[in-house]
C-alpha cells in the first residue's frame, strides 16, 4: 500500500501543505489517515501529476497482491482434481 505520511515526510512537506496539493482540506487529510487504507484514485492521480509518478508506482503494492475474489475466481476455473491438490497444500502449510 502506498503510505501517504511516509510519502509526504519523505518530500518535507506539512499535512496542510499536502492536503492543498491534494485539493482537501486538511482536517479531511487528517481523516483519511486515520480511516483509510486505501488511496482513492482521484488522490492518487492528483500525486502522480504533482510529482511526476505513475499510478503504477503509487499502486504497486495493490497490483502485485491479487484480492481474495481474485484467487476464488481463479480457484474456480480449477478441476476438482486440481482444487483437491491446491487444498491439500493449504492445509499443510495451515498445520505447520
Amino acid at each position: 500500500m502506498f503510505d501517504l505520511e511516509e510519502f509526504r515526510k519523505s518530500k518535507g512537506l506539512t499535512q496542510v501543505e499536502f492536503a492543498k496539493i491534494l485539493n482537501m482540506a486538511h482536517p479531511s487529510y487528517s481523516r483519511k489517515l486515520k480511516t483509510s487504507s486505501q488511496l482513492e484514485i482521484e488522490h492518487a492521480l492528483k500525486i502522480a501529476n504533482y510529482f511526476g509518478l505513475s499510478l503504477d508506482y503509487i499502486y504497486k503494492d495493490e497490483l502485485n497482491n491479487p484480492t481474495s475474489d481474485e484467487i476464488l475466481y481463479k480457484l474456480q476455473k480449477l478441476t476438482a482434481e486440481q482444487r483437491s491438490v491446491v487444498e491439500n497444500v493449504i492445509d499443510s502449510y495451515l498445520s505447520n
